[in-house]
């Protein structure tokens, strides 16, 4: 890629549009690596501040460059890597990438995730594409609009996707897929949301790395800019239908217990068994934090710098299926203490089964231990004569 035509960029620009008054670029040191807004500053003056103990950080004079075509130009030809915050001002955004690392867990591949996900996607006749990132251990999933959404709507169906495949789940901590871009629903007043490293930087391309590859064969595709002339926007109207039907759906069947007037059914039994629909947000929080454990393994070998490849990070005590969670029923004692110090309305049926009463006198009871050990010991040799 020794040049880039009006044309490309011109491509290029209407897919991976984000905040055009700042973006990110990314540093290397000693060994280390990330993202920092770039800012327009009088270096000069700068260093006189560093000099005297000061940060850029702390630095007041300072403002955020614009995102410029030269800056785009330099990380399309190598010269640096940009970063892109996708979450516009007014809380809607351009696009929508889901983010799958390389599996800590070993149950499945980052590939084989991507694969259903985007399986999913289609039948929702969203069209989204598969982009290798820049490490070569994981892939972005992305998603283009015909116009800016509000990024709350397009997180939600994306998320509910993700849910309906086993792919996240409530009450898991130690999800498969990482991340969506944008990454909030809307701005929280502190800093500038996540960021997204942008496909086809050059270095990372001469690695067939960063650049957009074929769901299949993951293959890269062997021309870049005539594949990004190919790729599709979806119409707001098509996500405005999605969302409502999904939104529909969970006004049926995933109401919280706030809005609903019935009890919080709790069955005791070999196990304690919950209907999803009955459960608010704090009581899934605090049943993912109460039923997740820490692998003491997994801490020790990140600790040593050792593989995790296979190793889980937590242990899960519970289990969604068929529209129930189920949790061990020893938890029923902080279950109910949790209920009555939240007010949460509940009605437990306890379904164990009740022994019958068996009138045993001392004598026979005696006699009876008695028996079992004359027949666990071992009989004596002569005896065996």
């Amino acid at each position: 890629m020794s040049a880039i035509s009006n044309e490309q960029l011109k491509t290029y620009l209407s897919l991976f549009k984000g905040r055009q008054d700042v973006f990110a670029i990314r540093w290397e040191r000693d060994g280390r690596s990330g993202y920092m807004p770039a800012y327009d500053l009088n270096w000069n003056e700068f260093a006189i501040h560093k000099a005297n103990g000061g940060t850029l950080k702390d630095f007041a004079n300072k403002s955020y460059s614009p995102l410029t075509e030269q800056r785009l130009l330099n990380h399309l030809l190598g010269k640096e890597v940009i970063g892109l915050y996708p979450l516009l001002p007014d809380n809607s955004s351009w696009f929508i990438a889901a983010d799958f690392d390389e599996s800590q867990s070993g149950k499945i591949s980052w590939q084989e995730e991507v694969k259903i996900f985007m399986d999913t996607c289609e039948k929702y006749k969203l069209p989204v594409y598969l982009e290798r990132s820049r490490s070569g251990q994981g892939g972005h999933v992305w998603l283009f609009f015909e116009n800016n959404y509000p990024a709350y709507k397009v997180r939600r169906i994306m998320l509910c996707i993700l849910e309906s495949i086993g792919i996240i789940s409530p009450f898991d901590k130690n999800s498969n897929y990482d991340r969506l871009f944008p990454n909030q629903d809307s701005h929280s007043g502190k800093g500038l949301g996540n960021l997204i490293a942008l496909p086809l930087e050059k270095k990372s391309l001469d690695n067939n790395n960063s650049c957009f590859i074929d769901a299949d064969s993951y293959m890269p595709y062997p021309d870049q800019w005539s594949f990004l002339q190919t790729i599709k926007k979806v119409e707001t109207e098509k996500l405005e239908e999605i969302y409502n039907s999904i939104t529909g759906l969970d006004n049926k069947q995933i109401q919280t217990v706030s809005t609903n007037s019935a009890s919080l059914q709790i069955t005791l039994n070999n196990n304690i068994k919950i209907p999803r629909a009955h459960l608010n947000p704090d009581l899934v929080n605090f049943l993912r934090d109460s039923l997740n454990f820490v692998n003491s393994e997994y801490i020790i070998k990140k600790k040593l710098g050792k593989s995790t490849f296979g190793t889980e990070t937590y242990f899960r005590m519970l289990e969604e299926r068929d529209g129930f969670v189920f949790i061990p029923r020893g938890f029923v004692r902080e279950l109910l203490l949790y209920c009555k110090d939240k007010r949460i309305p509940y009605h437990l049926n306890d379904e164990r089964k009740n022994l019958e009463q068996q009138n045993i006198h001392l004598k026979d009871h005696y006699m009876i231990i008695r028996k079992r050990r004359l027949i666990q010991q071992p009989k004596k040799k002569w005896e065996l004569l």
